[in-house]
């Protein structure tokens, strides 16, 4: 068995490693030196990823500030991804492209889309052919799908409203339940 004083020195340094790929993030001088770099940093982590439960995170989601990078209503849903306990790494690489959410062990990614970003069908249907083709299950929100957490509605007996998850709340539920994404979500046999 293995001294767990070397095992802590192991996570040490892949911590201090993981600092100089996250600043490599976040001072990149140019959009394509940001995504060789979060690229790189995603090789990096993968050992981890691989080695952890997919409701587990293997790296600290907060290691790099994603929402530096996040457009409005990716930021809106990494809320309820978080709330909800999910574990998805953001802008993960894919077959040559980026999903907005992922987990490249469990082989899910949560795209959002926002009409600005999407407005050529058949660039985004090639996209969708090449992750898929890699074995990755896709879920895809709408824009105001990504931004609605729960919705009011009037209680029955006491005429007052009350707020109640919304559909994209249950939606992230099921995906958590069905790929095994969040500890609060795991179906215990």
């Amino acid at each position: 068995m293995r001294d767990p004083a070397f095992a802590l020195v192991d996570q040490l340094e892949s911590i201090f490693a993981r600092g100089a790929l996250t600043n490599a993030i976040r001072y990149a001088a140019t959009r394509q030196e940001r995504l060789n770099a979060i690229r790189t940093y995603y090789v990096k982590t993968w050992p981890a990823v691989r080695d952890t439960e997919t409701w587990k995170w293997a790296v600290d989601p907060y290691e790099v500030d994603w929402r530096t990078y996040f457009t409005p209503i990716e930021s809106a849903l990494w809320y309820d991804i978080r709330a909800e306990g999910m574990v998805l790494y953001p802008q993960h690489p894919v077959a040559g492209y980026f999903v907005d959410f992922g987990h490249p062990k469990a082989r899910v990614a949560i795209e959002c889309d926002g009409a600005a970003y999407h407005t050529d069908k058949e660039r985004d249907r090639a996209r969708e052919r090449a992750i898929s083709a890699n074995g990755w299950t896709i879920y895809r929100f709408t824009g105001s799908e990504c931004v609605t957490d729960f919705k009011e509605v009037d209680d029955m007996d006491t005429g007052c409203p009350r707020l109640i998850p919304s559909e994209t709340r249950l939606r992230l539920r099921e995906i958590a339940k069905r790929h095994q994404l969040s500890p609060k979500h795991l179906e215990v046999a």
